[in-house]
């Protein structure tokens, strides 16, 4: 019987593996990334114009030093269209309206189907009260979720899927414009219907918001939107207070689960080494037998039945020497058989339970492994979620710094397309940051 002591040493570490999530995860990308090959010089760039935009530059001299490195690292229109978003991303950021529909232009005339572009060039015309073309590319892209590009995560399509009920709500409701003709607006949400059923929810949820904030801004005034917006603000805190309980609860169960799979574990193990200790005693016992019995079949084939003399006489007295000494050893062979037959069925029962406690070592493994996953992809999902709120706080806190309060011309600004607009460099910086495919090592 042979045990393989790899698998025990593995079953281990595997269980360990909870000790650091974040290093599971690490590993799991990188043998993805060792898999597909690695990626191309661009994700850095694009990570560094990312940065930028999200860096605050007080002085002029800050903000010289930083569009001079945007410059440096603007990409060709022949790089991923992730790098190339990064920069229609940052020149949002920083209301450069031209720049980014020029930028968002090319990529889709490259990249038909990259989703996150053509919600940008829709998002742009709209601020610039440019329905009618918007109107254009929100058809295109209620057509495109179905049929994204590749390097378009689902977080992506979900977030375009908002954003589309966003601008619809809004061209039904405040942004109603006789320049835009009733039929083309109702071939729009003729076109929306078709969008994928996973998406749906998204879509429906900012359609039916854009509504509501426009008719509580109009009736009641901006201290009610102030509410309206306090109230998402609460909400949000109450998410991140329901994540940190999910994710102490996750911790929790992840450790029992380890330490009673640790417990399982060593029990088996205990098992396994007293049945490998058992069979390695059986086997040299055997062994030792084996050798004597061995020794008297030798010594059994050097005796000799007397010889007849002349006369064709045995003498008795040698004649029964010599039946005694094979009937002892016969007596003596028989003996070791019957102790060598004990030994293998004790060791045939000490193997079988071997086998068991290794088996039950294999799959104690393979639970820890899929334990071990399961908590990595947990903490990957918590992460995820805590990014998103992070996004919203990071959008509230700029948009107190950019942004000027509703003033007496509220009908005005209740119609202007950026009144209701979500858009969030944080939040729009994670998602195409997940995008990206992971570096080799």
């Amino acid at each position: 019987m042979r045990y393989s002591v790899l698998k025990i040493h593995l079953a281990f570490g595997l269980i360990c593996v909870f000790a650091n999530p974040v290093d599971a995860q690490d590993a799991a990308k990188s043998a993805a990334t060792s898999a597909v090959g690695d990626p191309t010089d661009w994700i850095a760039s694009a990570k560094r114009i990312l940065e930028i935009g999200g860096e605050e530059q007080d002085s002029p001299e800050q903000k010289a030093k930083a569009n001079k490195e945007l410059v440096a690292l603007k990409p060709s229109m022949e790089s991923d269209p992730r790098a190339v978003f990064a920069y229609t991303l940052v020149a949002m950021a920083g209301k450069k309206w031209d720049f980014a529909l020029g930028f968002s232009g090319e990529l889709l005339n490259r990249h038909k189907n990259y989703v996150p572009a053509r919600v940008a060039r829709a998002r742009v015309l709209l601020i610039l009260d440019k329905k009618l073309l918007a109107l254009n590319e929100l058809e295109v892209l209620a057509k495109g979720l179905g049929s994204p590009a590749s390097g378009v995560t689902p977080e992506q399509l979900e977030y375009a899927a908002g954003f589309l009920g966003l601008a619809v709500g809004y061209l039904e409701g405040p942004g109603k414009d006789a320049a835009v003709k009733a039929t083309s607006l109702k071939d729009l949400i003729s076109t929306t219907d078709k969008i994928p059923q996973a998406l749906r929810e998204s879509f429906s949820t900012a359609r039916e918001a854009i509504g509501e904030e426009y008719r509580m801004l109009v009736e009641n005034g901006e201290e009610m939107l102030e509410k309206l917006r306090e109230d998402e603000r609460q909400a949000s805190e109450r998410k991140q207070a329901e994540l940190d309980a999910q994710k102490e609860k996750t911790k929790e169960e992840t450790e029992a689960a380890k330490k009673k799979l640790e417990e399982n574990f060593g029990q088996a193990k205990s098992t396994w080494d007293k049945a490998w200790a058992k069979c390695k005693t059986l086997s040299q016992n055997a062994n030792v037998l084996q050798m004597q019995k061995n020794q008297l079949i030798a010594s059994q084939s050097l005796l000799r039945p007397p010889v007849p003399d002349a006369k064709g006489n045995v003498d008795p007295i040698a004649q029964n020497r010599y039946q005694n000494d094979k009937r002892q050893s016969d007596t003596a062979i028989t003996n070791l058989d019957f102790q060598l037959n004990q030994l293998s069925s004790q060791y045939e029962l000490a193997n079988r339970n071997g086998m068991i406690a290794e088996n039950q070592m294999n799959t104690i493994r393979l639970q820890a492994e899929k334990l071990g996953m399961t908590f990595a992809m947990q903490t990957e999902s918590f992460t995820k979620a805590e990014k998103m709120i992070r996004g919203k706080e990071k959008k509230e806190q700029a948009s107190k710094k950019a942004e000027p309060k509703l003033s007496g011309a509220l009908l005005r600004k209740a119609k202007a397309f950026a009144t209701y607009d979500d858009f969030n460099f944080y939040k729009e910086q994670t998602l195409l940051l997940d995008s990206f495919p992971t570096p080799a090592p």
